[in-house]
């Protein structure tokens, strides 16, 4: 069950930063709202607190939603093939049948060895792995090119997630030092 966070708790980047960032980079069917959530989502978690730290959000929540895409297209891709090759399948066992009754037209007496009638090929359904396994043969080429893409932004995406904790031990380490010459400031005025 997918968990909503409260409209009150949604994390917007400044309005300033919405400007610069501009439109979601979605592309074909991709929505908007899901792509504000997902970035929503990731804010929150990440809880930015200056130009860089949402800056480096906008980087994470965007590699993600390129590896989301990449796998949604390798789907798809690999979907197409094994219906392609099914429907190649089919033909060929329309094309067969054809062949034998055009022989058997020609020549029935031909048809016929030692009383025995040619075998018929054995019809098989659409989610018989053949189909997955001629699949990922035809489309191997993009799948692999695919994968490689999505390698690519996954190892982009770690490294910011890397920078992010960076960058919040750094802010952290900042406001303690700030803490501790405001102590000592403190009990030298007492």
């Amino acid at each position: 069950m997918k968990k909503a966070l409260a409209p009150s708790l949604y994390v917007d980047p400044p309005p300033a930063l919405q400007r610069v960032f501009g439109d979601p980079p979605l592309i074909g069917g991709e929505r908007p709202e899901v792509y504000v959530e997902f970035f929503r989502f990731i804010a929150y978690d990440a809880a930015p607190t200056d130009t860089i730290g949402w800056l480096l959000v906008k980087d994470a929540v965007d590699l993600s939603w390129e590896i989301q895409r990449e796998r949604r297209i390798k789907a798809s891709i690999i979907e197409s093939k094994r219906s392609l090759a099914f429907r190649q399948y089919e033909f060929s066992l329309i094309r067969a049948r054809c062949e034998r009754e055009l022989r058997y037209h020609e020549s029935p007496d031909e048809n016929e060895v030692n009383g025995e009638q040619e075998p018929q090929p054995v019809p098989m359904s659409e989610d018989n792995p053949a189909f997955l396994t001629a699949a990922y043969n035809d489309g191997s080429f993009d799948i692999d090119a695919i994968d490689r893409r999505i390698a690519f932004y996954e190892m982009r995406r770690n490294a910011v997630l890397r920078e992010m904790e960076r960058h919040s031990e750094s802010l952290s380490r900042r406001t303690r030092d700030a803490l501790e010459v405001l102590d000592g400031e403190f009990s030298e005025a007492e």
